[in-house]
């Protein structure tokens, strides 16, 4: 968690001074990156930083940092650096994203984590959005890990785990209350199913 602290500071602190706004967050999950082991508790403070350019869309978040770029219709692309979770370690790996907004309701999501020292390879993270009643959103997820990064697993490339989970969100002023709970299963070992939990509480920051 302190990879995404720093990650996400020294982002910040190479913006643009003529910056308008700037978000100032706190997350708690409870989640594991271990097989057959309790779901453990995570909290970070960060910093999340967006701003509009004749290129695209700078960002910055608790997770992730670089630059989307508009593509066909609703889709987009994004590159930048993000943090890839392997087994009790988080690493900081080069990132790309792609997004597709299928129609009004469907959302769907490809990206991948490269390991910038190589030791821990690659990993393919899938997930498809769609909104419910009450202001609910349905989010399904799939991760897939090459050979280097399932070997920190004592297994062969291929799927890691999948889960699902059910996401709401509440904004008043500027604060601004995220949470989401599911659950996911591992598709390596024993195959067992996990809690996830996800509370982000942030602060927009206007002048």
């Amino acid at each position: 968690m302190a990879n995404k602290y720093w990650l996400s500071l020294l982002i910040l602190v190479t913006l643009p001074l003529q910056a308008k706004e700037l978000l100032l967050g706190s997350s708690w999950q409870l989640d594991s990156n271990q097989t057959s082991s309790n779901a453990t508790q995570h909290s970070q403070l960060w910093w999340g930083y967006e701003r509009e350019t004749q290129v695209g869309l700078l960002f910055t978040n608790g997770s992730s940092a670089g630059l989307a770029l508009p593509l066909y219709e609703k889709s987009f692309i994004a590159l930048g650096v993000g943090s890839m979770p392997v087994v009790d370690s988080t690493r900081f790996s080069a990132m790309w994203r792609l997004g597709w907004q299928l129609d009004d309701d469907h959302q769907l999501t490809l990206s991948q984590l490269v390991d910038l020292t190589g030791r821990y390879g690659q990993l393919w993270y899938m997930e498809h959005s769609l909104p419910l009643p009450a202001g609910l959103s349905l989010n399904l997820w799939l991760t897939r890990g090459s050979q280097a990064h399932m070997a920190a697993y004592d297994a062969h490339e291929g799927w890691r785990d999948w889960g699902l989970t059910l996401e709401h969100s509440w904004a008043w002023q500027k604060w601004q209350l995220d949470a989401e709970a599911g659950a996911k299963q591992w598709l390596i070992k024993d195959r067992d199913w996990q809690p996830v939990v996800n509370l982000t509480l942030s602060y927009r920051f206007s002048w």
